[in-house]
């Protein structure tokens, strides 16, 4: 999970960081915390996270002068509102924030909330690998092909590549097959992520390719076919 703190002072930045720590430790969950003192440093890169700690007071852009400008771009991150000034919540909510988190933060509402997110992620559109120690969770929108690396599997999304303890039938499952297609045994590709693909191979927009296998090409031809009518998609 990737997480941002948009804060400018200190003291508040390291009792968050604490609280999330204990949280994500507690729950054997991986997690990627980025910290930023203003807006203008989070707004650079505003699509990478799926939780957003925003504070509402700061120097420069308020937080939701910078929640507007990232709300232009990024409908997926989740934005939570922190604050000493609990008569600003209304604001928060224009730029549809998930919660509003009052000024020394609760231990318990701010677990609260995140179980929440955690739970909407799980039900919404997010791929969720479970293991022994861990939980990943990779929105779906996000991923472009998942690769077969033994026992594991490499997904490869438009921020990068997540190695995972699972292999590639057991993340097969959990894809709707809507979306994505098994088109060899050691690949699955994202319909939303092709560029164009022949009978041997699929090339994806990242630049990456997957091979086709002679038996899946028909039925690949098919549910592509199907997902480029229902998307309204241009025809490749």
């Amino acid at each position: 999970m990737k997480i941002a703190i948009c804060e400018d002072e200190q003291n508040w930045i390291d009792s968050l960081k604490q609280l999330l720590f204990e949280y994500f430790n507690q729950r054997h969950i991986d997690y990627y915390l980025s910290v930023f003192s203003n807006g203008a440093e989070l707004m650079e890169n505003p699509k990478s996270y799926d939780i957003i700690f925003m504070d509402y007071q700061m120097d420069g852009l308020n937080g939701i002068e910078v929640s507007r400008q990232i709300r232009k771009v990024n409908n997926n991150s989740t934005i939570v509102f922190i604050s000493s000034f609990p008569n600003v919540a209304i604001d928060a909510f224009e730029v549809d924030a998930f919660r509003f988190l009052v000024k020394p933060i609760d231990k318990e509402k701010l677990f609260q909330t995140l179980d929440l997110i955690r739970k909407r992620m799980e039900s919404d559109d997010y791929l969720v690998i479970k293991s022994r120690t861990e939980t990943t969770s990779i929105r779906m929108s996000e991923i472009i092909l998942c690769e077969s690396d033994g026992r594991h599997s490499l997904i490869y999304t438009t921020h990068g590549i997540t190695n995972i303890s699972k292999n590639i039938k057991e993340i097969e499952h959990q894809l709707p097959n809507e979306n994505f297609f098994r088109c060899h045994k050691a690949y699955i590709v994202s319909f939303a992520h092709i560029r164009t693909f022949s009978n041997t191979e699929v090339m994806l927009d990242n630049g990456k390719s997957a091979f086709i296998s002679r038996n899946y090409l028909t039925k690949f031809r098919n549910a592509f076919n199907e997902y480029v009518l229902k998307y309204n998609m241009e025809r490749i």
